[in-house]
């Protein structure tokens, strides 16, 4: 973690408010791969990385239902399009790199 403090410090520097609800000053970081051992490949990774606050974070976001993966990359895409990287994304979730297209991802621009 203090590995990559700087970098994540300086990423929330650059998105200061949070880009899911945008309510709410982003005070985290959250890694779209989720867990344990995604998160652990995420934390270094900027293409994988959400600038939020603690809801959306520990609330919203854990609710897989309304907030799948694919919906969290388009998030991605939106807002940080330079950083959004799908085959950095399958390679960590240790998926093939069909296990989500961009058509999956681009589906919920709308929504986001």
């Amino acid at each position: 973690n203090q590995e990559v403090a700087a970098a994540r410090s300086n990423y929330l520097k650059e998105f200061p408010v949070c880009v899911v609800c945008w309510n709410a000053t982003a005070t985290q970081v959250h890694e779209i791969c989720r867990g344990t051992a995604n998160r652990v490949l995420s934390i270094g990774e900027p293409a994988t990385w959400l600038a939020t606050c603690t809801d959306c974070n520990c609330n919203r976001l854990t609710n897989y239902a309304e907030w799948p993966i694919e919906r969290q990359l388009a998030v991605k895409l939106r807002h940080d399009p330079e950083r959004f990287n799908l085959a950095t994304i399958c390679r960590i979730r240790a998926r093939a790199i069909t296990s989500i297209t961009l058509k999956d991802v681009v589906k919920y621009l709308e929504v986001v």
